[in-house]
């Protein structure tokens, strides 16, 4: 009867021929070659969130850059509404006041990344300059008198609060 030993990793060594060898070599280089492959798939996994999180960042900024660069169109607006108030310009201030109103309106639905008190402080704007707007024109029309006082100080309070928005954005 045939005796049976079993035969162990040095004796097996010893033995083997060259295909024993490289079957070896092949089956330590598989394995490595899977955990350097694991390796870089996870670094490329950690490296696209990177990136995934970068770009949410840009557009992030870029919107804040949008809302800065619209809301500064409005005050660069205000701006002129102030200068024709103190030439006393009624005239051109009805077209100015429509204008800096498009703007808010424009401001608060292109921009629903503002907060929602920032929202309610342009909305208020655009109706502040709506109500102007229209004693504007019911003076230039029927001799309506107004009180350009107040609207002065009504204007700059707007312009205050939405130099304040842009101060809390950047």
């Amino acid at each position: 009867m045939l005796e049976v030993h079993p035969m162990n990793f040095n004796d097996w060594l010893y033995i083997a021929d060259s295909s024993g060898w490289f079957g070896l070599v092949g089956l330590a280089l598989t394995i490595v070659g899977f955990g350097v492959t694991l390796r870089n798939v996870i670094r490329s996994q950690r490296a696209s969130e990177d990136a995934r999180e970068a770009a949410q960042e840009a557009v992030v900024e870029v919107q804040k850059l949008k809302v800065v660069t619209d809301l500064s169109a409005a005050l660069s607006e205000l701006d002129e509404v102030r200068r024709l108030q103190r030439e006393s310009n009624w005239a051109s201030l009805p077209d100015r006041m429509s204008r800096v109103r498009k703007l808010l309106i424009g401001i608060r639905i292109r921009h629903p990344e503002l907060s929602v008190e920032d929202k309610e402080a342009v909305r208020t704007a655009a109706i502040v300059f709506s109500e102007i707007e229209l004693q504007l024109e019911r003076h230039l029309r029927d001799g309506v008198a107004f009180n350009a006082h107040k609207m002065s100080g009504h204007v700059m309070n707007q312009i205050d609060n939405l130099s304040e928005i842009i101060a809390k954005i950047v």
